[in-house]
């Protein structure tokens, strides 16, 4: 069965930073209920689910997460695993963690790079990502890596209130270093309210300073999964990408009636290392235990197959947030 998303896997959840805007308790990415939280898959075990997974439906591409999926000392067996099949493999890291040696038996492995960067500015650089150590100067060793080899590479960068300037900064080291990148709107979470409610700024105001100072034309609009993305394509033939989750999420009936809430909304399925397969972001309830039956992995198929684009969902929250 062919998917319009992509399978994310967290295959640790042990991360070296404590960003300010990441809901560390929670998590985004390694998410699952509280009675499977402790569990340790053993690794034949969790290659088993991803094998099943991958067999029984095609996504659009498998996405490495943690916490710091670096940080996995079983990284390589995963990706043996996954390459088994004909699809897309990318690598999502804070970039941090670099070290030559390993990455030289890694980089084969991945399609596509994903480098988180949201400020240039060591000061800055400490305080968002609540580590007392300048890991800027490994993140460049990082890019020119991947750059390197001609992979795929994209920083990722969060625009909001604290990092705006540093934004534009990251726009030109992009173009310099011609290499894509992608900058999305701050994620709400319960646990990040406060963060949000101060930092929160609509990434259309950037996108309409952007237009007038680089004059850019080539532009493509589109909606995935319910965010519209604005992409300008520069003189490198690198992309420039706009996330904006504020203009509609896609959802589903078990949305509908959730007491949690979700900024994004549906828009991947995800497997944590523990097993747990689900399309929520937010809440640890709708999903799968893999361990216990690969086959209900359709309940979490259909809920993707089957949602809507809700066009008020940004309104929503902020009237939860606000009111």
């Amino acid at each position: 069965m062919i998917l319009p998303c992509s399978l994310r896997i967290s295959i640790i959840d042990i991360c070296n930073f404590r960003c300010l805007y990441c809901a560390k308790e929670t998590s985004m990415e390694n998410y699952c209920p509280e009675a499977l939280s402790k569990r340790e898959l053993k690794l034949d075990k969790f290659c088993d689910i991803i094998d099943y997974l991958l067999n029984k439906y095609y996504f659009q591409k498998v996405v490495l997460t943690g916490g710091e999926p670096l940080l996995s000392n079983e990284i390589e067996v995963i990706c043996k695993t996954i390459k088994n099949y004909e699809i897309r493999l990318e690598l999502n890291t804070n970039g941090s963690l670099f070290n030559e040696n390993q990455m030289r038996g890694l980089i084969g492995y991945f399609d596509e790079v994903k480098i988180s960067l949201d400020t240039l500015n060591s000061r800055l650089y400490g305080e968002l990502s609540g580590t007392d150590l300048n890991y800027i100067p490994s993140v460049y060793d990082f890019i020119s890596f991947v750059n390197d080899r001609n992979k795929g590479l994209t920083i990722n960068t969060v625009y909001c209130k604290i990092t705006e300037d540093s934004t534009k900064e990251l726009i030109e080291y992009a173009d310099k270093e011609e290499v894509n990148i992608n900058i999305m709107d701050l994620y709400y979470t319960d646990e990040t309210k406060m963060f949000w409610k101060r930092n929160f700024m609509p990434i259309q105001n950037l996108i309409n300073e952007f237009e007038d100072i680089y004059q850019v034309k080539t532009k493509e609009k589109k909606d995935i999964f319910g965010c519209k993305f604005n992409t300008y394509i520069n003189k490198n033939e690198k992309y420039i990408q706009f996330k904006s989750s504020d203009s509609g999420t896609m959802r589903d009936n078990v949305c509908d009636n959730c007491i949690e809430y979700c900024q994004e909304g549906v828009y991947s399925i995800k497997l944590s290392r523990q097993g747990w397969l689900t399309a929520c972001q937010s809440n640890n309830i709708h999903g799968v235990d893999m361990v216990l039956n690969k086959d209900d992995s359709s309940q979490v198929v259909e809920r993707v197959l089957n949602c809507r684009c809700d066009q008020n969902s940004f309104t929503k929250l902020k009237e939860r947030i606000y009111y």
